[in-house]
């Protein structure tokens, strides 16, 4: 090394270092750059475990749903109740649904609970969407349909008047059209219509579809038509998936 050379890099340091790579400059980009990177990935970590926590909620919300519609569906087969209208007229099994009696009813303001639980669920799953795999939606939505369609019919006696009106065709030889059902107090459907003194409010191609359901007896016609509402519902989350 020159003399020179060396009694320069004494007397200037700073030159030496700056001349080596290692000056203040670079150390403070370098610490700099550092600074960065490492707030980059603490940046990242916080983004996924915020996304994993949005996933875990949205994932609850579904859980909530379907534990709400179990509830509400094992507590309609347990007993009579104001939420299944039919049961006023009797509790047969057939009318209960193969669901287990769990040994407990929901009152009126039990079932409302239920119901706004269901819908703060519904939303939750909304704002979380994109947090969630496509699978776990879906699997919520058919068993849900499962839950309800093993359930008694619930919140309207609706179906018992289909049955009537196709019963009284198929049956009675009386139009459903000019006749009411409370001109045949012998059926069996008779007890479970709200509306006997109404003619069919019904357009006449879904009563004369339901003309069939007659002769599979007040049971089978009512689970016909509760499968047949089920597979509709799927068909048409299976149409939404299909458009989207």
């Amino acid at each position: 090394m020159n003399p020179s050379t060396f009694s320069d890099a004494r007397s200037n340091p700073q030159a030496s270092s700056v001349r080596g790579g290692a000056g203040p400059a670079s150390l403070l980009l370098r610490d700099g750059l550092r600074a960065r990177v490492g707030a980059g990935r603490f940046d990242l970590t916080r983004a996924a475990a915020f996304a994993r926590a949005r996933a875990c909620i949205g994932m609850a919300a579904l859980g909530g749903l379907l534990a709400a519609s179990l509830a509400m569906a094992l507590a309609a087969a347990s007993s009579p109740s104001a939420e299944v209208p039919a049961s006023a007229a009797g509790f047969p099994g057939w009318l209960s649904g193969p669901l287990p009696d769990a040994g407990f009813g929901v009152s009126s303001a039990g079932f409302v609970a239920l119901l706004c639980a269901m819908f703060l669920c519904y939303f939750a799953v909304l704002a979380l969407v994109n947090e969630l795999r496509a699978r776990w939606v879906l699997g919520t939505i058919v068993v849900a349909q499962l839950v309800f369609l093993l359930a008694p019919p619930l919140l309207s006696p609706d179906v018992f008047a289909y049955l009537a009106y196709a019963r009284m065709g198929a049956l009675h030889g009386l139009v459903p059209y000019a006749h009411v059902p409370l001109e045949m107090p012998q059926d069996a459907a008779h007890a479970y219509v709200r509306w006997r003194a109404q003619v069919d409010p019904y357009g006449p191609l879904f009563t004369v579809a339901t003309y069939p359901l007659a002769f599979a007896g007040l049971a089978g016609g009512l689970w016909a038509l509760k499968g047949a509402m089920a597979g509709a519902g799927l068909a048409l989350v299976a149409l939404v998936w299909a458009c989207a």
